[in-house]
């Protein structure tokens, strides 16, 4: 079971990173994407052994949503709180045994990120200072079986002011320890967590049965529904692609077309950064309770600092008007750990330049790109993801062959409810 940050819902600036493998951000939301989002987070290891403060919080069973209680019996476990730029290499040692672990349950066919490329790309995500982050491990017999982590954007930085009462957090708890109490136990702590940055509202997201389950108990249906989709790069039709490329021209007479490949040029940041926090602004949101989020120059730096990490490439295309303006924007992203995939991050058209064909000319002409970049790499997928009501992106790649494999639900709950809950 899992609940964490989804994609369409993150910030922008920072990577996802999940049990057995770090996922660039998906974020193909709306007319408008958001991608670059943070982390999908699942915590890391530590043991009272080691010195960090632990949390006496024993097994409680949890009988409040719809799956049956566990029948054979289970030793107690505990909570520690977990530092990632301290943990000694026994403690990643069995916090690695855990990814592994749940990325069998949650994403068999990913490749598993290697342990030092993984430790330092988590290392990497602290060095941005305007959010406040916990992590904490649930262990039993030596082991760790779950893990909880939070962040919120802290007061005085730029998010603060639009999405400051968000906190995101996750729960990951592996098979054979669900129903023990440990989700009532990741909400105590949520509890405990948000009075550092004056956060009020929970935000979370789960696509696995179990977690679905828990967190409708706790705040109902979901605010929003992501379809997770890929393509099977082995079978596109390029005669189409290539005819949407042509079209163009038609379509958007005055119009240009720019791609950088690998690095975005750095005297071209402060631009992309304006023009695509702009069209974020146009995501589709549902019923979230979220507002508009920042993405700067020292964003993009913090996220290639962790493709640089992961030898990792980025590749953007963007559209200017008659007027020199950035109307269109995507990127996608190469990790070399996933030899057959690429990550579609972002696609947004400005409103004021839709209806032209922009974005199917910017997706046409990057997958073109990924075909000439890696010609040597076998490629078999492109990912991506959206919000369900997003029916023009989701239309375009319908057309491109992407067909839905996963559906995540983000869910919201005050600080008020989750205590109702808790009975305290």
């Amino acid at each position: 079971m899992v609940w964490c940050p989804a994609p369409g819902v993150n910030r922008p600036g920072r990577r996802v990173r999940g049990a057995g493998a770090s996922r660039a951000p998906p974020a193909e939301s709306a007319r408008g994407s958001r991608g670059m989002g943070p982390p999908l987070r699942i915590s890391g290891g530590w043991s009272s052994s080691f010195g960090l403060r632990r949390m006496d919080i024993r097994n409680r069973p949890l009988h409040d949503h719809a799956s049956p209680p566990m029948e054979h019996p289970v030793p107690a476990w505990t909570i520690a709180e977990f530092d990632p730029a301290t943990a000694t290499p026994d403690v990643w040692r069995r916090y690695h045994a855990y990814r592994r672990a749940r990325a069998i349950e949650s994403d068999p066919d990913d490749p598993v990120v290697p342990d030092a490329v993984f430790e330092q790309g988590w290392r990497d995500e602290r060095l941005d200072h305007d959010w406040a982050y916990h992590e904490a491990v649930v262990e039993a017999d030596g082991q760790v079986v779950a893990t909880f982590g939070s962040e919120a954007p802290k007061p005085g930085t730029p998010d603060y002011a639009n999405n400051g009462h968000m906190m995101f957090s996750s729960a990951a708890v592996l098979e054979p320890w669900r129903r023990q109490g440990i989700g009532r136990a990741w909400l105590r702590h949520v509890l405990a967590w948000m009075p550092e940055t004056g956060a009020t509202t929970l935000t979370a997201s789960a696509h696995e049965p179990d977690g679905r389950a828990f967190l409708r108990w706790l705040a109902g249906e979901p605010k929003q529904l992501l379809r997770y989709s890929r393509t099977d790069f082995r079978t596109l039709d390029w005669t189409m692609v290539q005819r949407w490329v042509d079209e163009a021209a038609g379509r958007a007479p005055g119009h240009t077309l720019e791609i950088h490949t690998h690095r975005l040029p750095e005297a071209l940041w402060e631009e992309y950064c304006a023009a695509r926090t702009e069209q974020m602004r146009h995501i589709p949101r549902d019923g979230l309770d979220m507002g508009d989020w920042v993405f700067d120059a020292g964003d993009l730096r913090d996220f290639y600092r962790q493709l640089d990490t992961y030898a990792a490439d980025h590749h953007v295309i963007w559209v200017r008007d008659p007027a020199g303006r950035i109307v269109a924007i995507t990127d996608v992203g190469y990790y070399p750990h996933q030899p057959h995939r690429v990550q579609q991050f972002f696609t947004g058209v400005h409103p004021d330049a839709r209806g032209l064909g922009l974005g199917k000319w910017v997706k046409a002409r990057m997958l073109q790109v990924v075909r000439d970049a890696y010609a040597d790499r076998d490629i078999h997928w492109v990912r991506t993801d959206n919000a369900t009501t997003n029916a023009p992106m989701l239309a375009i790649n319908e057309r491109l062959g992407f067909r839905e494999y996963r559906v995540r639900g983000i869910y919201q709950v005050h600080r008020d409810q989750i205590a109702e809950r808790l009975g305290v």
